[in-house]
């Protein structure tokens, strides 16, 4: 993998020179080493189905760090979490362009949260926070409850489901990205009920395309306006089974 890496870090300089990013020699460093642990671990954890290098810069990296133009105009981020970060985007990606974010990544796998910590480890990464828990659970906790300013989550769970697990971590006027499919502002329409329910307004969305024609994405900026009610999250799994 080593040479395809290499040719990919280069390439992907330029990608990302779009978005505004300036990667130095180090960056690039750490995205090759995190490719090549996705790798790595992959064959033995199945942690992704992307494992084609091409693809991991493109669907995984430059997907990630489509985020970077919407959070930079919204600085100070005072605490982010990555809810169902899985193999950590966009986390990860984010954190390394972004060294001075205070980072909270979630996920319910073992699996995952053993390679986000052995990530974190390996690339240096300092104000990392990895928690193996399901949302439902480490949201009524008082450390986490209403205590981020921004929230992402990436191709999670249908929409209605999302906004229930989400909410409750957001402090009132925090932000949640939600990041989807080009199919996104039809998923909003049809949380109507539990936006209401959960005082989430939508602010704007931004869509793009991956390079190398890898597809079509689309971002939604939701804001938190009230406090969430204490009956949400519900139990485990009712969110899924019954969404608002």
């Amino acid at each position: 993998m080593g040479d395809s890496n290499q040719m990919m870090g280069s390439e992907f300089l330029q990608w990302v020179l779009k978005l505004g990013i300036v990667l130095d020699e180090h960056q690039v460093n750490q995205f090759q080493k995190y490719a090549d642990f996705l790798v790595k671990w992959n064959e033995t954890r199945n942690l992704t189905s992307i494992t084609e290098v091409d693809e991991i810069y493109s669907k995984h990296f430059f997907d990630s760090l489509a985020l970077f133009p919407l959070l930079q105009n919204q600085l100070p981020i005072h605490r982010l979490m990555d809810l169902g970060t899985g193999a950590g985007f966009p986390g990860v990606p984010l954190k390394i362009v972004m060294p001075e974010l205070n980072l909270t990544l979630c996920d319910s796998l073992r699996k995952r949260v053993d390679f986000l910590q052995y990530v974190v480890e390996e690339l240096g990464l300092s104000g990392v926070t990895v928690i193996h828990a399901r949302a439902e659970e480490l949201a009524i906790q008082k450390v986490h409850r209403e205590t981020y300013s921004h929230l992402v989550s990436r191709a999670v769970a249908s929409m209605p489901t999302l906004l229930e697990w989400v909410l409750p971590f957001l402090n009132v006027g925090g932000h949640f990205y939600a990041m989807k499919g080009p199919s996104a502002m039809e998923e909003w329409r049809l949380s109507n009920h539990a936006a209401k329910v959960l005082s989430a307004v939508l602010v704007q969305d931004y869509g793009y395309y991956l390079p190398l024609n890898m597809g079509e994405r689309m971002v939604l900026d939701i804001k938190k306006i009230k406090q969430t009610p204490r009956r949400f999250p519900r139990k485990p799994g009712d969110a899924t089974r019954n969404p608002l």
